[in-house]
């Protein structure tokens, strides 16, 4: 299917820093077209925390800011919204692509 260029999409709940490295070494061998097509979708401490930036180096990331954290600091809100909004259309445009 992915030859054929259709979209494949992993779900996953409260994934860690590390898991897309983690992917690409289990995954590279055997599907070595895979990984340097995927795009992992997470929230921006994986960009932002010291520990956790390392990890996504040479990553195809979106950041996504999470309810959570969204209003924190406040005026910083319309920011992180409007960045979220960019994020998810360009989501939708690369799944469309496929």
């Amino acid at each position: 299917h992915l030859e054929a260029g259709d979209n494949v999409v992993l779900f996953a709940n409260h994934q860690i820093e590390p898991d897309p490295t983690v992917l690409s070494l289990l995954l590279d061998d055997k599907y070595p077209k895979l990984c340097p097509n995927m795009i992992s979708v997470a929230g921006d401490r994986v960009t932002t925390d010291p520990m956790a930036a390392p990890m996504s180096l040479g990553k195809n990331l979106l950041c996504i800011f999470s309810k959570r954290h969204i209003e924190s600091p406040p005026e910083k809100a319309q920011e992180k919204k409007a960045h979220n909004q960019r994020a998810m259309r360009m989501l939708g445009e690369k799944l469309a692509e496929g």
